[in-house]
């Protein structure tokens, strides 16, 4: 996954994908997802640290900044392997 151009196609398949997931913002994976599309797209988060009154903003934001100065392609193939990764396992469950 090198290719620049590949890896923002691959990209653009898992934003689509991300939707079958129904992931809830008491999901970990949720606020990565949230940090790895943003920084992604836009780069380092911009705006200050939302309330304490928003705690799904302000959990979003966090994940946001944990990742601060991450390379655009790079935060592109996290969300990507993570995206694949959550669907990997929802088609094939661990049984307990």
């Amino acid at each position: 996954m090198d290719n620049e151009k590949q890896v923002e196609e691959l990209f653009r398949e898992a934003v689509l994908n991300v939707k079958n997931l129904k992931l809830d913002d008491k999901d970990r994976s949720y606020y990565l997802l949230y940090a790895y599309f943003k920084q992604g797209l836009e780069g380092n988060v911009s705006f200050e640290q939302p309330s304490i009154l928003n705690m799904r903003s302000r959990n979003c934001w966090k994940a946001w900044k944990k990742i601060e100065n991450m390379p655009k392609i790079e935060a592109k193939k996290k969300y990507i392997q993570i995206v694949y990764d959550l669907l990997k396992n929802r088609e094939n469950p661990k049984k307990t």
